[in-house]
């Protein structure tokens, strides 16, 4: 695996180094399925990492193309962190309010690499 890679990943495991100490595995949803890099080779790999470490359940949607956005629906509750490897199309919009209001309500969001670009036209605050 590339240097860079590694390091990225180590990134988002020291993002989530305050929940390692709690006594239960971390509920963890990898959302991927479009992105301008090798999606699934870098899914696979994040999934792989972090079982390793034992301390996520690691979980993954995946959204392939705009068409399916409408049957998107993750069930956000059920984890206490979404790890974005996606930059796709938007979300429908009942799936966007639930993982706005995921976020708001304390849920976990960390993006991989070039995912930090997805959404831009998402504006806050005015719904």
């Amino acid at each position: 695996m590339p240097r860079l890679v590694q390091f990225m990943f180590a990134c988002v495991l020291i993002t989530f180094a305050s929940l390692a100490f709690a006594a239960d595995k971390i509920n963890l949803l990898i959302i991927d399925g479009q992105h301008n890099h090798a999606w699934a080779k870098t899914t696979e790999a994040i999934k792989e990492m972090l079982i390793k470490t034992d301390r996520f359940n690691v979980e993954v949607a995946t959204l392939k193309n705009k068409q399916a956005s409408e049957a998107f629906k993750p069930d956000f509750a059920k984890y206490q962190v979404v790890l974005m490897n996606y930059h796709g199309s938007d979300f429908s919009a009942d799936t966007q309010k639930a993982f706005e209001k995921y976020v708001q309500d304390g849920g976990g969001l960390a993006f991989y690499h070039a995912a930090i670009f997805s959404f831009q036209k998402w504006t806050t605050g005015t719904r």
